[in-house]
């Protein structure tokens, strides 16, 4: 190669840019000899490498990784806590039960909330874990049959015994006043 040229390719592209085409013609030689071919013209190898350093990749920055950082324990975001009043209880037992909980059950329901003997909040949360369990279908159908026994009572059994005790209240009630 003439000086003129070398001259022209080191002010084209710069020392580290003239290093960077030499190395990439050292590659694109041995991937040819690697595969039983021959170079047979070094130096012009190297010059068309130099001339058109894009159709070799020689000029492109080496794709180098970046690190992996190590999955990090971190840990999810808590939920901030929901309220779950007997209305949002009913709510979404009628959006969630529709065909499971008929009417008289919601309102047995319904009743055991507002009468303090269910808490709102363990059934809302029984409620949303079901759907995010997929079990709703199961969840709902075990609470039919928990209001259904709550909701008929046998006259022998202790809530049947209460409930004739608290009509037995009421009538006493109604006769005092």
């Amino acid at each position: 190669m003439s000086r003129s040229r070398a001259t022209t390719f080191v002010r084209r592209h710069g020392a580290a840019g003239v290093r960077r085409c030499l190395n990439r013609a050292r590659e694109v030689r041995a991937d040819m000899e690697d595969r039983g071919g021959q170079v047979k013209n070094w130096t012009g190898l190297l010059c068309n490498v130099l001339d058109d350093p894009d159709r070799y990749g020689a000029l492109v920055a080496p794709v180098v990784p970046a690190p992996v950082a190590p999955p990090s324990a971190v840990t999810p975001l808590a939920e901030p806590d929901v309220v779950y009043d007997s209305a949002d209880v009913i709510r979404l037992v009628r959006a969630l039960g529709k065909g499971t909980l008929k009417e008289p059950h919601q309102q047995a329901l319904r009743q055991r909330l507002d009468g303090g003997h269910e808490d709102p909040q363990a059934w809302g949360r029984r409620l949303s874990q079901a759907v995010a369990s997929d079990t709703i279908v199961e969840v709902l159908e075990q609470l039919a049959q928990e209001l259904t026994r709550v909701a008929s009572p046998r006259p022998g059994g202790p809530l049947g015994q209460d409930v004739l005790i608290a009509a037995g209240e009421q009538r006493s009630g109604a006769l005092e006043g």
